[in-house]
């Protein structure tokens, strides 16, 4: 079991790659997301699995309640096709995506 603590703004690679890296609800509070994707790309095996989630922002709930507030606390928002195309860029090829509108 690997356990290291680390900021995400400033990731330093890891001294063993993954098959499979989860990442729920952080891509919204990096500084840059297109860095913390690279850095996922680069420690994962080949072949590995990316698992990202994050909010949407077409999402009901978002509407109801905006969590992109200029506050701080979440630096991005991401729709459907801003996220395809950050995958992209960043060496990720799509496999599945799901995502409700609640």
């Amino acid at each position: 079991r690997l356990t290291q603590q680390m900021d995400f703004n400033d990731p330093k690679d890891l001294s063993v790659p993954f098959d499979v890296v989860f990442s729920s609800h952080v891509l919204e509070h990096v500084e840059s997301p297109v860095n913390y994707l690279r850095f996922a790309k680069r420690n994962l095996k080949t072949g590995g699995t990316l698992v990202l989630s994050v909010p949407n922002e077409h999402s009901a709930i978002h509407l109801k309640w905006p969590y992109f507030t200029g506050d701080g606390n979440h630096l991005y928002s991401f729709s459907l096709a801003n996220l395809k195309e950050l995958l992209t860029i960043t060496g990720f090829e799509i496999q599945a995506c799901y995502y409700d509108v609640h």
